[in-house]
């Protein structure tokens, strides 16, 4: 397998991910990923800037944004979830 990617198997098909140079992780340091899931786009982004506040020394490679919409009868829910990985 690649040096920073993640291969992992759906539907009986093989998928690689490649992260971007930017991991390159010579350091030897291990990738993280922080997950982080509000009702609000502006909770969200309070949250993640101040995770990023006080982790100044990160190195963030990769933000992933995702929105989902649950339904019911009576009531509509939507949620914010971002995937950060850094070094």
């Amino acid at each position: 397998m690649l040096k920073n990617s993640v291969q992992f198997v759906t539907s009986s098909r093989i998928k690689r991910i490649v992260f971007h140079w930017i991991c390159n992780n010579k350091k030897g340091d291990m990738m993280r990923v922080k997950v982080f899931q509000e009702e609000d786009e502006e909770d969200l982004s309070e949250v993640i800037n101040t995770f990023l506040q006080e982790h100044a020394d990160i190195r963030v490679c990769d933000i992933k944004l995702s929105t989902d919409i649950l339904e019911d009868e009576e009531d509509t829910l939507t949620l914010f979830t971002v995937l950060l990985i850094y070094l």
